[in-house]
């Protein structure tokens, strides 16, 4: 999972839910919203870019790498709760 649309076919195809809004840059559902980080420089031998802007409603904005974000949107993950519908909660 590198890109916003790659976690969009994830959840789309691991639970069937359809982002409320995604222009290219932010990729928005029920309860929450992410978005890639892309560096500002380029850093030789480094992997800068891994890093994920989750805003949850209600909640502080927090920041994932990508494995910890796999992890939380996986089945029973600690982000399941924003991106589903309220009525299969």
């Amino acid at each position: 999972m590198d890109t916003l649309n790659d976690l969009k076919k994830y959840i789309q195809v691991e639970y069937g839910v359809e982002p409320t809004q995604f222009d290219g840059k932010v990729l928005r559902y029920r309860a929450i919203s992410f978005e890639r980080n892309l560096p500002s420089i380029m850093v030789q031998n480094q992997k800068v870019s891994d890093m994920w802007t989750v805003k949850r409603t209600g909640h502080s904005i927090d920041y994932f790498r990508t494995e910890e974000l796999k992890l939380a949107v996986n089945p029973g993950g600690s982000l399941l709760y924003f991106f589903m519908p309220k009525s299969r909660i």
